[in-house]
């Protein structure tokens, strides 16, 4: 299913960029929750001004998507057995 996903994806990409599979962020998002019912877990400021976010299924299926100042989104990654863990405590063994 995540195939078909990407190959939707590819079709809908931004010819400038390529092999890139990018688009609108909007249109990744909602492709994201209703096919696969991933929610944003992670969001974080990138050096040169994009945005880095995860989102992820409840049975740990993830997308790695990084969004331009201009709104164009791109996958950077995909994969699965996402698994959130509890902050370690500075001195503390792994």
């Amino acid at each position: 299913m995540r195939k078909l996903l990407i190959l939707c994806l590819v079709l809908l990409a931004s010819p400038a960029m390529g092999q890139a599979i990018c688009t609108e962020r909007d249109k990744f998002v909602l492709k994201l929750k209703d096919n696969y019912k991933e929610t944003r877990q992670v969001i974080a400021l990138v050096s040169n001004g994009h945005i880095l976010e995860v989102f992820v299924s409840p049975s740990g299926d993830w997308t790695m998507l990084v969004t331009q100042p201009n709104g164009t989104a791109c996958v950077i990654s995909t994969g699965e057995a996402w698994e959130a863990l509890p902050e370690i405590k500075h001195g503390t063994n792994l």
